[in-house]
């Protein structure tokens, strides 16, 4: 039998009830119209948990009625909706698309739906409709309802990131909402659903950037450190495509854009370590350069300078001076 569970977000509740009407009443806050109709004779049962990180809304529902749904999506939000169990179909203005577990499905903001929804866990994850379309625009789709692979490439990425933000989120000890950490993990997932909604099409004729355009596009890098920085972003800065950025990078530096930006950060962080002026702690330093997994960012710092954050700090100027003088 399939029932509910707090699933991803507990912390986060919106709704858990059986009450269908109470039901309808909160999810209709959500969207402009929503129409529920139970389908057998399963048990209503819902849990609703959701949670803003940055611009992005990342959202987990887990029914274990089928139900037959009627809704104009909200105005402000399009969505990536991701099952983990279980599947829904959706009709938009007569395209039909199904999600289950290798599919997700887009929907854009003011879409009007028919959903024929089994018993299902998902997690969802919005960004607001200006963002979205801005974005969509300048890659020429105009679509308001398409089907997401979930098994490879942006898809899995995008629905293993959020599945980890979630899981993240649980844990009493989580940074969410410090150090800005939400920003840069925004940003991260935005980039995935980009390219999970509109790829960019290579057989397209490219600008180049040269090398003094690279030049300042580097000096740019080196000025943002602490903000959000994505290929994406770096293209529209510099008014060229997101292949022309990673073309150029892979000419001058021969390596990506993310893993450039990366190298800068840990090198900065290094910087800091050595000279003992730390602001306020290892974590929330790295957090400000937009490394949200402490795990993660150890690694790589050990690999790029071949001993520890800690180690840095140990051996830093600042923590020569604060020693007691030998008896030599």
């Amino acid at each position: 039998m399939f029932s509910t569970s707090p699933g991803y977000l507990r912390r986060y509740p919106i709704l858990h009830t059986t009450d269908l009407d109470l039901s309808r009443s909160v999810m209709g806050g959500h969207y402009c119209r929503h129409e529920v109709q139970p389908k057998g004779r399963t048990q209503f049962e819902s849990h609703v948990n959701a949670v803003h990180v940055g611009n992005a809304r990342i959202t987990y529902v887990d029914c274990a009625s089928p139900l037959s749904i009627r809704t104009l999506s909200s105005p402000h939000w399009n969505t990536i909706f991701m099952p983990e169990e279980g599947g829904c179909g959706f009709d938009a203005r007569g395209l039909i698309s199904t999600a289950h577990g290798g599919q997700g499905v887009y929907v854009g903001a003011a879409t009007e739906l028919k959903m024929d929804a089994r018993p299902i866990r998902l997690l969802s994850i919005e960004f607001p409709r200006s963002l979205v379309s801005e974005s969509v625009a300048c890659r020429g789709i105009d679509r308001f309802i398409t089907d997401i692979d979930l098994n490879s490439g942006p898809g899995a990425a995008l629905r293993s990131l959020c599945r980890w933000t979630a899981g993240e989120l649980d844990r009493p000890e989580s940074s969410h909402g410090i150090f800005g950490a939400d920003r840069h993990l925004a940003m991260t997932l935005f980039s995935l659903y980009m390219k999970c909604l509109a790829p960019e099409h290579p057989h397209k004729a490219e600008k180049s950037l040269g090398r003094m355009a690279f030049d300042e596009l580097e000096a740019y890098i080196d000025s943002q450190l602490t903000e959000p920085l994505t290929t994406e972003s770096l293209a529209r800065m510099t008014g060229v495509s997101s292949r022309t950025i990673q073309l150029a990078f892979r000419e001058f530096r021969n390596c990506t854009p993310s893993e450039f930006i990366r190298q800068r950060r840990l090198d900065k962080i290094h910087e800091i370590l050595t000279s003992g002026d730390l602001p306020s702690t290892i974590t929330a330093l790295v957090m400000t350069y937009g490394f949200f997994h402490p795990g993660r960012f150890s690694r790589s710092y050990f690999e790029r300078f071949g001993e520890r954050p800690s180690d840095t700090m140990r051996g830093s100027k600042r923590f020569d001076l604060l020693r007691p003088p030998s008896n030599d």
